[in-house]
């Protein structure tokens, strides 16, 4: 799959992001996950139940978008075919372009795993306060925030670089 270049396949795309962007707007909104004036916890049971209810009402919903929309994924292979240049599926894009200026093992393997273990510590490490919690670019995790927007925007950059080569 390639980065999405007409109107009409950029359509799911927006509309996912649109879904995101709401979501993480209520999180914040309502107070995250770690909202310290919370109701009583709700019994394992009960959460377990709404869990697998909402994945399966998920699933079907991703069923039937599937069964209406077509994903065109390209004609089938052939091997017979001269590829002039390959191209990576759009999320990989920014490790292609990674590739083409830094060695192989620095690019595919070492800044992937040094991006993956920043992201993954960044709220053990920078993000300890709690001051500031549950609310929109607090003064306390703006170091940490810093990190995530640079890490990030690289990314990003180099997926559109990537796009229109």
């Amino acid at each position: 799959m390639t980065f999405p270049r007409s109107p009409a396949a950029l359509g799911p795309v927006l509309v996912a992001l649109a879904f995101i962007a709401w979501h993480i707007f209520r999180v914040r909104r309502d107070g995250g996950i770690s909202h310290a004036a919370r109701t009583p916890r709700v019994r394992r049971e009960h959460l377990l139940r709404t869990e697998v209810i909402a994945g399966l009402l998920t699933l079907a919903g991703l069923v039937a978008l599937s069964v209406v929309l077509d994903a065109p994924l390209g004609p089938p292979p052939d091997p017979t075919a001269f590829v002039a240049e390959p191209r990576a599926p759009w999320f990989f894009l920014w490790i292609q372009e990674l590739l083409r200026v830094a060695s192989p093992f620095l690019a595919g393997i070492l800044v992937p795993v040094i991006i993956l273990l920043l992201l993954t510590l960044l709220p053990y490490t920078l993000d300890r306060s709690q001051q500031g919690m549950a609310q929109w670019f607090n003064r306390p995790g703006r170091a940490a925030q810093v990190v995530f927007l640079v890490i990030l925007v690289g990314i990003l950059a180099l997926i559109l670089r990537g796009a229109l080569r």
